[in-house]
């Protein structure tokens, strides 16, 4: 079984989105070898790449004014594709990296390396999920978080967990039951 770091991810998600958005960018450089490539297929099977019939008053369909099949391919489905992913990808997993980094703030090798104040990089979880932090909860997790921070530092490098998963079995939920949650 693969325990994933979710800092990992996190970082894998960055990247596959900056590679959609210049491939986006530069979509005429990136689309002629895809389309040279796609005609080399298409002969190799005796067909060809043709634009399809235009009409003179295209009123269901788009009109790209074109007739040379690589502009007309690359802007009604390459440019358009790159487009949607960047925006798919964008809703889908950037705009809950705040959180993300939150809980990847409690990670043992992270925490007891940064010097930063982990209460502000944290505090972001008690807004997402409301329902498990009261008042005095936050004010706990809080407290709990920095003798989280301390535990971790007093370990070792190589006893420090590297994953979730590897410090639930460090995590006492009678001693950290607001990190355990």
């Amino acid at each position: 079984m693969n325990n994933f770091d979710l800092a990992q991810c996190i970082e894998h998600v960055d990247r596959v989105f900056n590679e959609a958005k210049a491939k986006a960018n530069d979509a005429l450089s990136g689309f002629s070898s895809l389309f040279v490539e796609a005609q080399e297929m298409a002969t190799s099977i005796g067909c060809e790449i043709r634009a399809p019939r235009q009409c003179g008053r295209g009123v269901n369909r788009d009109s790209y004014g074109t007739s040379d099949p690589q502009t007309l391919y690359r802007l009604s489905a390459y440019i358009p594709f790159l487009d949607l992913l960047v925006h798919e990808h964008r809703n889908r997993f950037l705009k809950h990296r705040s959180v993300l980094c939150s809980f990847s703030a409690l990670l043992p090798r992270r925490i007891a390396e940064e010097r930063t104040n982990r209460g502000s990089i944290c505090s972001k979880l008690p807004d997402k999920y409301p329902e498990d932090f009261s008042t005095a909860s936050v004010n706990m997790f809080k407290a709990e978080l920095q003798l989280w921070k301390r535990f971790w530092e007093e370990k070792s490098q190589e006893e420090r967990a590297q994953s979730f998963i590897e410090s639930l079995n460090f995590c006492s939920a009678h001693i950290f039951p607001s990190v355990f949650f």
